[in-house]
């Protein structure tokens, strides 16, 4: 059943989006896993996991059968989350109620990998949790949007015929966000969020725990396989990482403040979102496959921004 004779929210398509973007991510995780099962790198990955399994009772050929069925029901889990968001963002109201289970499963299954993977989980589970609340709870629900009612010092008052209005004093007016504006704004703010806390999170350990980072690094076989790929020797590496961390801390934080002049109803909060989600769009290309999920929310601020609602409103500041 659809519901399709009110108008879909913005913020609808957008965390549809979202979510179709964090599942198509986990599905092509769980499929290249299982397509690089037999090569060196990924007995290497998966031999951590098939150890425990056996001290947990299985044989060492049950272990690997099982954990391979595993990744294969979870990469058509993920690729089912991404037909039903399509079918929940045109408002099918059965398709909002599988892709929400369905996309909890893919979260739980994200939660386990590396720290990227967790960010993708916690996101994941605001957009599900989007699905449930507000504009888009009322939608499915057959409801008008709920209109905020001007509050009384927002209504300038009658004068009586008797009654002059006092010169030089304006009366008090309201501007209300457009819907767009208000998803361009949110988007911003939380992916902003994330890029900032996490940048200064991996500066804070690189510059006071460069040894120690540097030791991890020449521990881990992994990224001692990571860093012979990418042909610069550890310390250049290192160096590297530490430029980009501060490079994304001072994007996230002009994100930040971008988005929320733009809450406050401030114009030049949105040229300037405007501007960060090109850069963001740019950066994130370049850092792919990491920065899809900011590669989308960078283009839907910049579609919310450019909706003629926005710019109406923009026009009007």
């Amino acid at each position: 059943m659809t519901s399709s004779k009110l108008q879909r929210p913005s913020l609808l398509v957008a965390v549809c989006t979202y979510i179709g973007v964090v599942c198509a991510i986990q599905c092509l995780t769980a499929a290249s896993t299982v397509a690089a099962w037999t090569s060196i790198n990924g007995q290497a990955d998966r031999k951590s996991l098939i150890d425990a399994l056996v001290r947990n009772g299985f044989t060492r050929s049950n272990a690997e059968t099982s954990y391979r069925t595993f990744l294969i029901v979870v990469a058509g889990i993920a690729a089912m989350c991404v037909v039903l968001a399509v079918y929940t963002a045109m408002s099918h109201r059965t398709s909002r109620t599988a892709l929400t289970v369905l996309a909890v499963v893919i979260a739980a299954f994200a939660a386990t990998g590396p720290f990227v993977s967790e960010l993708q989980a916690i996101f994941l589970l605001v957009c599900v949790a989007q699905l449930w609340s507000g504009d888009i709870r009322r939608h499915f629900r057959g409801e008008a949007p709920a209109v905020r009612a001007p509050s009384p010092a927002s209504v300038p008052a009658v004068a009586r015929p008797d009654q002059a209005m006092p010169s030089g004093v304006a009366a008090p007016t309201r501007r209300t966000l457009p819907q767009p504006v208000t998803v361009a704004a949110w988007t911003g703010l939380i992916g902003s969020l994330i890029v900032a806390g996490v940048s200064a999170l991996e500066l804070f350990v690189l510059v006071l725990f460069r040894d120690d980072y540097r030791q991890a690094m020449t521990d881990s076989k992994f990224m001692a396989d990571l860093v012979r790929q990418s042909d610069m020797d550890l310390d250049t590496l290192i160096r590297v990482a530490t430029i980009a961390a501060a490079v994304l801390l001072v994007l996230g934080v002009a994100g930040l403040l971008a988005s929320i002049a733009l809450l406050t109803g401030r114009r030049e909060g949105g040229i300037a979102l405007l501007v960060m989600a090109a850069i963001s769009c740019v950066v994130s290309i370049v850092g792919f496959p990491i920065g899809v999920p900011w590669t989308v929310a960078a283009i839907v601020v910049i579609v919310q921004l450019r909706k003629p609602e926005s710019r109406a409103w923009f026009a009007k500041t």
